[in-house]
């Protein structure tokens, strides 16, 4: 095995490491109703030489929540205040060799008040504040030939642990 390999394998497993033993406070999915999905790519060039498009993300993770969870489009989520937003990032550095890290983030943000100050905020009557409430990041090594794949796995993964998160906390 070449040591980009080995390379590989460890920067996916130390990164990965992080998202599977976080401890956020699962609590805060008690009472979601719904999410909507919204995935960015920085970089889209980078990304576009890796084969990854934002609508094979979107889909993926959308499918793979309608297990569990609503999913709302845009205007539904704005209807309901027991929903929230889940964002997916995508952040590709790549090389001339053929070399890639991403930084993948999937954060769950939600509308929160300031208790201290009612007025601060998104809505200047609400006082609400756009906040992560739960997250999951890694950093992934891959070669381009294979980016796109072992990107959709760990989208695939993080999703999966929201979901586990999620049905914990289900009434």
């Amino acid at each position: 095995m070449s040591c980009g390999h080995h390379l590989q394998k460890l920067l996916a497993f130390a990164f990965f490491a992080p998202c599977l033993f976080a401890q956020w406070d699962k609590s805060v999915l008690r009472g979601l109703t719904g999410v909507e999905v919204l995935v960015e790519i920085e970089q889209k060039s980078e990304t576009t030489v890796a084969g990854i498009t934002k609508d094979a993300l979107q889909t993926d993770a959308e499918l793979r929540l309608r297990r569990s969870v609503k999913v709302l489009n845009h205007e539904e989520a704005l209807q309901s205040p027991a929903t929230a937003m889940l964002y997916f990032n995508v952040h590709p550095l790549c090389w001339s060799t053929g070399q890639c890290v991403f930084a993948l983030e999937l954060s769950l943000m939600e509308l929160v008040r300031l208790e201290r100050n009612k007025t601060t905020g998104i809505f200047p009557m609400g006082g609400a504040l756009a906040a992560t409430t739960w997250n999951c990041s890694l950093l992934l090594a891959a070669s381009r030939n294979n980016a796109e794949r072992q990107v959709r796995d760990s989208l695939g993964d993080m999703v999966d642990r929201f979901l586990n998160d999620y049905r914990s906390e289900e009434h």
